[in-house]
């Protein structure tokens, strides 16, 4: 409870600081992260929170459920009052009422332009970065759910490549994918996105769809699972030792690049300065820099801050859990590795 206590005083913070009056989730489409991360994960609802209070506005088949979760998330910090809206396509002249002499602030992420054109607001102002900054501070709760998310990939990880011989020239990647959903399946958690499993030509493309090619030479996965709605994000390549000498070679620049970024990130150095870094070794080795060299991780796969060299300002890593994925591809093939790493106050790095 003293977790949730903390979180909510922050979105109140951001409410004094842009002197608004509330703030609107939608979770009409999608359960908006930041609603989750204040224990409001309610399918279809909006969710306003004001400095005093938080109002769930909901469809009446959902009410029950709503009054469940306000009674064991957040009874004891806010009042709350729920608002039965039977209809929330045409019946929601409360909200709008309330809106349209406020300034509000909305995650502009998630919220649809359809949802907000609606609303006569005094001012609508999407805050979406601002959320995104403040979840990006990872509590130890956090830190551990994340920590064991990462533990769930890795033993998924181990079984499936144990259990197969990937290189016996019978197996696609549609069917290693299938297998490492089965194996989470088994386990009870979600996926954080679908798996990548690329081999050979495939590697080269960051995002490759697994496809009925079969697996030759060498291949390339990228698997996360979640827990308790908390993301993962770890990328392996693997090899037939006998038919893949430059690949493997490749991939293990990828491994110490990896390292290297570590050691920098614990001497201090910038997200500017660890960029271009990134930037400079895929000139030195491979055709092309395809994508950022990180990006946070927490309740969405991909979170602030991005560890690239398009970014406008300088960004403090400590206290955030960041996917460092160095990648290095070619006209013929591609290898990344990437890890989850927490990154505390005194710049200390811990491989989760």
């Amino acid at each position: 409870m003293q977790e949730i206590n903390k979180r909510f005083a922050k979105f109140i913070e951001l409410l004094d600081s842009t002197k608004s009056d509330y703030i609107l989730f939608s979770n009409r489409n999608d359960i908006d992260p930041n609603s989750i991360y204040l224990g409001l994960e309610i399918p279809d609802s909006y969710v306003l929170i004001s400095k005093d209070k938080v109002e769930i506005y909901t469809s009446k088949i959902a009410l029950d459920f709503v009054e469940f979760v306000l009674k064991s998330k957040v009874k004891k910090i806010l009042p709350q009052s729920i608002f039965d809206k039977i209809n929330l396509n045409h019946d929601l002249e409360n909200l709008e009422k309330i809106i349209s002499r406020s300034q509000v602030l909305i995650n502009g992420d998630k919220m649809l332009f359809s949802e907000t054109k609606k609303y006569n607001a005094l001012k609508i102002i999407d805050a979406s970065e601002n959320f995104r900054i403040i979840r990006s501070f990872k509590s130890s709760y956090e830190v551990r759910q994340i920590s064991k998310a990462v533990k769930i990939t890795k033993k998924i990880f181990t079984k499936v490549i144990s259990a197969t011989d990937l290189f016996s020239n019978k197996l696609t990647e549609i069917e290693i994918s299938s297998q490492l959903k089965t194996e989470a399946l088994r386990y009870r958690v979600e996926l954080a996105f679908e798996p990548i499993v690329a081999s050979n030509y495939n590697s080269r493309f960051p995002h490759a769809i697994p496809s009925d090619k079969r697996i030759t030479k060498m291949c390339l996965i990228d698997f996360g699972i979640k827990y308790n709605n908390y993301c993962a994000d770890l990328t392996r390549c693997f090899f037939d030792n006998s038919n893949s000498k430059k690949e493997k070679e490749i991939y293990d620049i990828a491994i110490d690049t990896f390292y290297e970024i570590i050691s920098k990130i614990e001497s201090g150095e910038s997200i500017i300065e660890l960029a271009k870094y990134y930037e400079k070794k895929c000139k030195e080795i491979s055709k092309d820099q395809l994508h950022s060299l990180g990006h946070g991780v927490g309740l969405e796969i991909h979170e602030y801050p991005t560890i690239s060299i398009k970014i406008d300002q300088e960004v403090d890593l400590r206290q955030k859990v960041i996917a460092i994925e160095p990648g290095f591809y070619f006209d013929n093939f591609g290898v990344r590795y990437e890890d989850t790493i927490y990154v505390d106050k005194n710049n200390k790095v811990k491989v989760l």
